[in-house]
């Protein structure tokens, strides 16, 4: 009787600290953005120039203030290249909401400075930033003031910066600029490829504030991010949720899953500092998520909670159940390459996108809805964000998931070697970090691939220059980020996504290219006929057609009369 007294004595102590827990969750941060009223000026001029809200590009700004022309107008950007070679500062004044001060952590979060930037708050330096596809945290608390706080943000021409760097190296970095008899450093800066000139684009190199900044503020422990994977099979899907929890102090707490009216929860034990724990469930008869006319594009909202004795975070995100597949099977001439979705293989029909403006501000999620509809309508459903571009913008993603339209995710990086360095290679495994956690939980994304038409072409940019030994180092300093940073990246937030470490995996020299791997084709139209599209046939073609003129009407809005005389 007294062994069994005292059981129950244990299973109601067990049983009363887990009722101590809050039984719902509130979000732990308090945020304030910093979006409006900036000013900005060349750095050598007292001429401050209102800008209404970030994000904001140099030459955006110079716009509306009417300082420059529309640079898509006739050779407008030829005009503008001066602009580049400027250093230019954008500031802010702002008081901070009382509440903030009151929490143990205040941090100032820029969620894109392209590129090189020196960041000052109150006179102080906090920041020197260098990598436009980076987000950036900067704890603040003990330099922020209540009321008339300043925040300076020095950008350096990214073409000064770059020939520096350029200078230091010793030898040249290729690129398919090079190979096109056009000198360029870009290769130095993680800045996107096509702000210097594409097949597409004209060169006009920009920089400024591109995304977001806010200030973040919280006390006790708060969730910075939770992944989940699914695994659909039968009736049933496994799904587990890793949580990743920032915590101030010592605790036990719940991590606990709310999803289709269902909650399930496990208790933890948070020490100081950064903490990574995880849970699994399973779901009944789950509503799978399909590719565009495969299926539904049915998705879960999904809540996470983290509930303590008296503190509480959550993190609200929306996910699909499905299972995706890169399936390689070897045939009788070579090897296949097929995508498989929820043990279905399907026929991959999309195309390459590309940024739909030279300046990221200037495009609205209207834009993004039109063009995204309009390639479910073409009864696409993969699309490849081309790594000459960026990372899209979330809403990008969003839209993706809901049209059913799968991403084949390049890392920026194109047409161009990398450098070497220790520390070019730790800021390439931060960018990779932040964009591969940021876009997990996205159905849409259906493979991470290392680089745009690097591995294969490399060699022959810049023949007459490089020494052998050069070459090899340039190859082991390629390995380096493409075989190693990146797919590291990819595996340690999600061991079952594909990684695909160049496109094309062969060059069009030879037959391989058309029985192994994805290739491109894109000299159709200007060294071949058209009709060569019926014969070339390979695997998987990721990047193909060719550049046309637009119509009379569009080429009217950026021309001139007399340059059809």
């Amino acid at each position: 009787m007294r062994f069994f007294f005292l059981f129950f004595l244990i299973a109601l102590f067990f049983s009363s600290c887990k009722n101590d827990f809050r039984t719902t969750a509130k979000n732990a941060t308090t945020s304030q953005v910093l979006l409006k009223k900036w000013e900005m000026r060349q750095a050598d001029s007292d001429d401050w120039m209102p800008v209404a809200t970030i994000p904001s590009t140099v030459h955006t700004a110079l716009l509306a203030n009417k300082r420059i022309e529309e640079p898509f107008y006739a050779d407008n950007f030829l005009k503008q290249d001066w602009i580049a070679t400027k250093d230019w500062e954008y500031r802010k004044r702002f008081d901070v909401q009382p509440e903030l001060l009151q929490e143990e952590v205040v941090e100032l979060l820029f969620k894109g400075l392209d590129t090189y930037a020196d960041v000052y708050l109150n006179g102080q330096k906090i920041l020197k930033a260098d990598n436009m596809f980076r987000s950036w945290l900067v704890d603040v608390k003990s330099l922020l003031k209540e009321k008339d706080n300043e925040l300076r943000l020095f950008f350096h021409s990214p073409t000064k910066m770059e020939k520096q760097k350029a200078k230091s190296l010793g030898y040249t970095l290729p690129t398919i600029q090079h190979f096109k008899g056009k000198a360029t450093t870009r290769a130095f800066s993680r800045k996107a490829a096509f702000h210097y000139g594409s097949e597409v684009s004209p060169p006009i190199i920009s920089m400024g504030p591109w995304r977001g900044v806010e200030l973040q503020a919280w006390s006790r422990a708060v969730i910075n991010e939770v992944h989940y994977r699914t695994f659909p099979e039968d009736d049933k899907a496994l799904v587990q949720a890793f949580f990743d929890i920032q915590s101030n102090e010592k605790a036990v707490a719940l991590i606990q899953v709310e999803i289709a009216g269902q909650s399930f929860e496990k208790e933890i034990r948070l020490e100081k500092g950064q903490n990574q724990d995880s849970l699994s469930f399973t779901l009944v008869n789950p509503k799978l998520w399909w590719p565009n006319e495969l299926g539904e594009q049915n998705l879960y909202e999904v809540k996470a909670n983290l509930l303590g004795r008296d503190f509480s975070d959550l993190k609200e995100d929306r996910i699909g159940i499905r299972e995706i597949r890169l399936k390689q099977p070897g045939t009788s001439d070579g090897v296949g390459f097929v995508f498989s979705v929820n043990g279905v293989d399907f026929y991959s029909k999309g195309a390459n996108y590309l940024p739909q403006d030279m300046f990221q501000d200037r495009v609205s999620e209207a834009q993004y809805r039109k063009l995204l509809t309009a390639a479910k309508d073409a009864h696409m459903n993969m699309l490849r964000v081309w790594g000459g571009g960026i990372y899209e913008e979330d809403i990008f993603y969003a839209l993706c998931d809901e049209l059913g339209l799968l991403v084949w995710q390049d890392f920026m990086f194109a047409g161009a070697m990398v450098p070497g360095d220790e520390a070019f290679r730790q800021n390439v495994a931060i960018e990779a970090s932040q964009q591969v956690s940021r876009l997990a939980n996205h159905p849409c994304i259906a493979l991470w691939c290392g680089n745009d038409e690097i591995a294969q072409t490399w060699r022959s940019w810049t023949k007459e220059e490089l020494t052998e030994e050069v070459r090899t180092k340039l190859w082991a300093d390629y390995k380096a980020i493409f075989k190693n940073i990146l797919p590291k990246a990819v595996e340690k937030v999600n061991p079952f996504m594909r990684y695909w470490e160049t496109s094309p995996q062969y060059g069009q020299e030879g037959t391989n290219h058309l029985y192994v791997g994805d290739a491109h084709h894109k000299d159709i139209g200007a060294d071949e006929p058209i009709e060569n599209y019926a014969t070339i046939v390979p695997r998987f073609m990721s990047a193909y057609g060719f550049p046309s003129m637009a119509n009379a009407q569009s080429i009217a809005q950026f021309s001139e009369e007399q340059d059809w005389q």
